[in-house]
């Protein structure tokens, strides 16, 4: 009998070979596996390599979007001139929709400052990106880190406490929207760990009115009742739902 993680790295294996081919494949696993250094991961297809952190997080990220493709949607997405990355982590789903749309204008959002660091790294090749070191929150405020559990894929954020020493600026999505010029954002993707109750509790309709897609992370299992905000919040446009590995696809109209 196999073990539920002998089953795991299976279908991992096969959904890497699927995906880049045997050769290409194999190189990249092993690569993958090399957790005794920093490593720089070329993606078969992409202009640039990845560069991971020795960290099992680093990795996991990699997985997630480069061989599960959980961004990859399950419809059409034509011309989107504007896409909003919140949660940009070191910049794997930003690369991503980078080289998939390659017209479109991207805004990753990273609060971590070392994860900012390798986001800024990993995007270097594609000048569409602007990287932005914040937290989106409904506010303008200072903000504090809360939790580190879980490594460096999943700090969250609160607003400052008068003991804090690690804070980052927040930002909100009208200042987004000044950054880029325009209402209008074709893909807003949001893994932004529980700060997603937050935001969509704070009369998110100035700005919801203006985005078609959204693709998120909802984390109930740590925070309660970021779904129900979430789903309240989209309730009152007609939109369609699809469901993608963690996330939750939202097609507005």
């Amino acid at each position: 009998m196999f073990s539920e993680k002998r089953i795991q790295t299976v279908v991992k294996t096969l959904r890497c070979l699927h995906e880049f081919g045997l050769v290409p494949g194999i190189r990249l696993l092993a690569t993958m596996r090399n957790r005794n250094r920093n490593v720089q991961l070329h993606v078969p297809g992409y202009r640039a390599p990845i560069y991971l952190r020795t960290e099992i997080a680093d990795i996991s990220v990699f997985d997630k979007i480069f061989i599960q493709r959980e961004y990859e949607l399950p419809f059409p997405l034509k011309n989107p001139q504007l896409i909003i990355d919140g949660g940009a982590n070191i910049g794997c789903s930003t690369v991503f929709f980078a080289q998939k749309y390659p017209s479109a204008r991207i805004i990753a959002v990273e609060p971590e400052r070392s994860n900012f660091e390798l986001l800024v790294r990993n995007t270097r090749a594609y000048p569409q990106v602007t990287a932005v070191n914040a937290a989106i929150w409904p506010s303008k405020t200072v903000l504090d880190f809360t939790n580190t559990n879980y490594g460096k894929m999943a700090f969250q954020v609160r607003e400052a406490q008068a003991t804090s020493t690690a804070q980052v600026e927040a930002v909100t999505m009208a200042d987004l929207f000044a950054l880029a010029g325009t209402d209008k954002v074709d893909l807003l993707k949001l893994d932004i760990e529980c700060a997603e109750k937050d935001l969509f509790n704070a009369e998110p309709r100035a700005w919801l009115d203006h985005v078609q897609v959204i693709v998120i992370e909802l984390h109930d299992w740590i925070k309660p009742g970021n779904s129900s905000a979430f789903y309240h919040a989209i309730s009152p446009y007609p939109f369609s739902q699809y469901l993608r590995g963690e996330n939750v696809i939202v097609v507005k109209g």
